[in-house]
């Protein structure tokens, strides 16, 4: 497997800042939330009227060299969780683990990766995403 480079600058802080911003303020409803685990659990994917939270630019940042992020607050059974998914541009690679960690911090994660939820979600035939889901008490 190749090396994996990222760069993270103010600029990428300032939006990463912008979408935890836009993310509380949209806060996924549990209804929501439970709905869309029973289409995917009955594989009948997303509803039509449902516009997938990283097909929204307000959700989405791209880190330089080729990496891309999606983040939302969303209400589930256990309490309000803070749900990151992160993609590598190369088809079948998986981000590196520390870059991953890198891009908690930027979304003000608490816990270590491996502390947390974690979970790999195809995103295209040929790419995959890790998702990381952690219960906040606040934000």
């Amino acid at each position: 497997m190749g090396k994996q480079i990222m760069l993270i600058d103010e600029r990428i802080k300032a939006r990463a800042k912008e979408i935890i911003d836009h993310a509380k303020a949209n806060i996924m409803p549990l209804k929501t939330v439970m709905e869309l685990a029973k289409q995917v659990r009955l594989n009948n994917g997303y509803p039509n009227s449902y516009v997938p939270v990283g097909d929204n630019p307000k959700h989405v940042i791209r880190i330089p060299h080729g990496f891309r992020a999606v983040f939302s607050f969303e209400q589930h059974p256990e309490g309000l969780v803070a749900h990151l998914s992160v993609s590598y541009r190369k088809a079948g690679a998986m981000p590196n683990p520390h870059h991953v960690e890198a891009i908690m911090n930027l979304f003000d994660f608490e816990n270590e990766m491996y502390d947390c939820t974690i979970g790999f979600e195809p995103i295209s035939d040929k790419r995959n995403a890790v998702n990381i889901l952690e219960v906040r008490n606040e934000i």
